[in-house]
């Protein structure tokens, strides 16, 4: 796509390049798996690596979503990766040998069988290129100086592999070594006392305000908790990357999207559970530590709930959503008839009604939250600030 215009048609005549490619661990959609790609003859369009997803957790339209969601909260400081949705065909060469109309194999001249470059082509059908977070993607946001950078990535639960690090230094970042409590880092025990307790509430507003940039930490969390993502930052402690700076805030950013977009009554403040009994129904509150530390804080408590208010009333209120869904429907519906791994069905009908689900979708979580900012709980934020 990056490649010259043609003189006569002004289509872009496309280049071969070469390209590192693997697997990733995400679930086969049939044959369709997800892919990191590394361009290694120079950057595409600037970039050094994408990531191919098949959105094997919920689907690719859904995760797509999310992303959109993330870059409608994008600031000057939060900048999510960019994501947009394309279609993969392999062409996959093999040599066979040749054979006659009694279906044996032709020889040469001197009895060897002669061989044909045969190529199958196999749609794989939609994905979503997603931006892959690494110096470059660092870089086009101003946020890269070899000398002084840390980036970090969080898969999974567990240690955090360090992505980049300054050109003079191996070791961990002053505020990696700084914020060495919970939700941070794991708690450290000697016998029952806590060896690395958290800060009370005034010390830890001080800290962090002159650690990370809270605003982008807080915006990245609530809209993974619009959208209802499992699998994220402040409810399972995973699937983010953030860099950080031999003197500066640090920057969070998502990663990981695919499950995201799921009930419209999910908690904002921590996972819910309802029993019902003889008397009634209890809600109970679950709480991941980065919610509890972070959200039960009563200052970060409504800097979250006023992060997430001026984003429902402003660029994430329901008609702009729902507008654009229409746009996304309209762009996508040819693709997706034609994908043979469509994950919400090949007829036109089925696509549709599934595109009308998630502008009803938006709506209906969008009043929902609003309604657990407005009782500002369960749980209620601490008092003794």
């Amino acid at each position: 796509g990056d490649g010259p215009l043609d003189s006569d048609t002004q289509e872009i005549i496309p280049t071969k390049r070469i390209i590192e490619i693997r697997r990733k661990s995400a679930t086969a959609i049939g044959d369709k798996v997800s892919y990191r790609l590394k361009f290694l003859d120079g950057r595409w369009y600037d970039l050094q690596t994408l990531s191919l997803e098949n959105g094997d957790d919920n689907n690719v339209i859904t995760e797509g979503l999310a992303w959109h969601l993330h870059r409608l909260a994008s600031t000057g400081t939060y900048q999510p990766g960019l994501a947009a949705w394309t279609t993969l065909t392999l062409h996959l060469s093999r040599q066979e040998p040749v054979l006659d109309e009694f279906g044996n194999p032709v020889l040469d001249d001197l009895g060897n069988p002669v061989y044909q470059n045969v190529t199958d082509v196999k749609p794989q059908g939609v994905y979503l290129n997603v931006e892959f977070v690494d110096k470059w993607f660092l870089s086009h946001r101003g946020l890269w100086n070899p000398g002084s950078t840390w980036l970090y990535k969080q898969d999974d639960i567990g240690l955090p592999e360090i992505k980049e690090f300054p050109t003079s230094s191996v070791t961990d970042s002053p505020t990696y070594l700084y914020l060495d409590y919970s939700p941070f880092r794991a708690t450290r025990l000697s016998g029952k006392r806590v060896l690395n307790p958290t800060p009370g509430d005034s010390e830890l507003e001080r800290q962090l305000n002159s650690k990370i940039n809270m605003d982008s930490f807080l915006r990245l969390g609530a809209v993974n908790a619009f959208t209802d993502n499992p699998d994220e930052l402040f409810n399972k402690g995973k699937n983010f990357f953030w860099v950080d700076y031999s003197a500066g805030h640090r920057e969070y950013f998502p990663w990981d999207l695919d499950a995201a977009i799921r009930s419209t009554n999910a908690g904002i403040y921590g996972s819910l559970s309802v029993t019902n009994n003889k008397r009634g129904s209890t809600t109970t509150v679950n709480q991941h530590p980065y919610q509890s530390v972070i959200l039960n804080h009563p200052k970060f408590r409504n800097q979250y709930n006023a992060i997430l208010t001026n984003l429902l009333n402003g660029p994430m209120q329901p008609a702009y959503v729902q507008t654009d869904l229409m746009l996304f429907e309209a762009l996508l519906t040819e693709a997706l008839l034609e994908d043979p791994n469509n994950k919400i069905g090949n007829s036109p009908e089925a696509i549709s009604s599934y595109f009308a689900y998630l502008r009803n979708w938006i709506s209906l979580r969008s009043t929902n939250v609003i309604s657990q900012i407005q009782k500002n709980g369960p749980p209620a934020p601490r008092a003794n600030y």
